[in-house]
């Protein structure tokens, strides 16, 4: 059966404003607001909503993101067993001037991934998440999602870099295409599945996926 798989990225939050690495998160500023209103009119006509549904992961910034996308629509939010961004180990929580101070190698790091000089298995951050550790939560995300409905996961950027690799088959050990991809607030990646199988959207899709 083929069904859609639509990634998007939280609307912007006071954490993007300082420029905070992972987290668990903060408002979503007035700007955020109309980021979702605009993705709401975009879904409303693109997609069938009798067939949608909408999950979010744990940050709160990507739960308010969904439950107002979910109001606009008049649609229910689901919570994923597992829906939780990569722990970024010593960076998370820290902006990118307190890593620089506290962590420069660290940072450095960051910004190799941040420009695609470096793969996930390139990226190692003291007491971070193994990659493929965050690999196979991805994995139990997907097998999780209900295949008798289109659906639309709300995610931190690290959740979304995530389940587009793997929908993409770049896998973090075997591979040396797992890379940063640079997506906007409220971006959207799209998929079409079927069975295990996935397929980019392009006409949905509005996220250069080589940057």
């Amino acid at each position: 059966m083929d069904r859609k798989i639509i990634l998007l990225r939280h609307a912007e939050s006071e954490k993007n404003i300082k420029h905070i690495h992972g987290g668990n998160g903060e408002a979503i500023t007035q700007n955020g607001e109309l980021q979702v209103k605009d993705v709401a009119e975009k879904l409303r006509y693109q997609i069938d909503l009798n067939i949608l549904k909408i999950y979010a992961s744990t940050s709160f910034h990507t739960r308010a993101t969904a439950k107002m996308l979910a109001n606009s629509l008049k649609l229910e939010v689901e919570q994923p067993i597992d829906f939780k961004p990569l722990n970024l180990g010593v960076a998370d929580g820290l902006s990118e001037h307190e890593l620089s101070q506290k962590y420069p190698d660290v940072q450095n790091l960051f910004c190799k991934w941040r420009k695609r000089l470096i793969d996930i298995k390139e990226l190692k951050v003291p007491n971070m998440e193994s990659p493929l550790d965050f690999w196979n939560r991805g994995l139990k995300i997907l097998s999780n999602l209900d295949t008798n409905y289109d659906s639309l996961l709300v995610c931190s950027n690290s959740l979304m870099i995530l389940l587009c690799n793997i929908m993409l088959g770049n896998h973090p050990t075997y591979t040396d295409n797992y890379k940063h991809i640079t997506i906007p607030n409220c971006g959207i990646i799209a998929f079409d599945r079927v069975n295990t199988h996935y397929s980019l959207d392009k006409k949905l899709t509005n996220v250069n996926l080589n940057k």
